[in-house]
C-alpha cells in the first residue's frame, strides 16, 4: 500500500469503529499474542515455546474485526 491508502484506509477505520486505527492494530496484536499462547497451552506445549506460537501470529497481515 501507499501511503495514501493508509491514510484513507485509517481515516475509514476510525470513522467506522470510532476508534483511533493504532488502537485498533494494538488491540489486533494482542489477540493474536493471546491466541496462539492459548492454542499452545492447549497442545501442552511449554512455556517459551507458547510465546513463540503467539508471536509467530503477530506479523500475519490479515486483518479481521468480529
Amino acid at each position: 500500500m501507499h501511503d495514501a491508502e493508509l491514510v484513507l484506509v485509517a481515516a475509514a477505520l476510525h470513522c467506522f469503529f470510532g476508534a483511533p486505527p493504532g488502537l485498533l492494530a494494538i488491540v489486533g496484536m494482542g489477540t493474536k499474542l493471546l491466541t496462539g499462547y492459548y492454542a499452545a497451552r492447549r497442545a501442552g506445549i511449554a512455556e517459551p515455546g507458547r510465546w513463540r506460537a503467539g508471536f509467530a501470529l503477530m506479523p500475519r497481515g490479515e486483518f479481521s474485526i468480529v
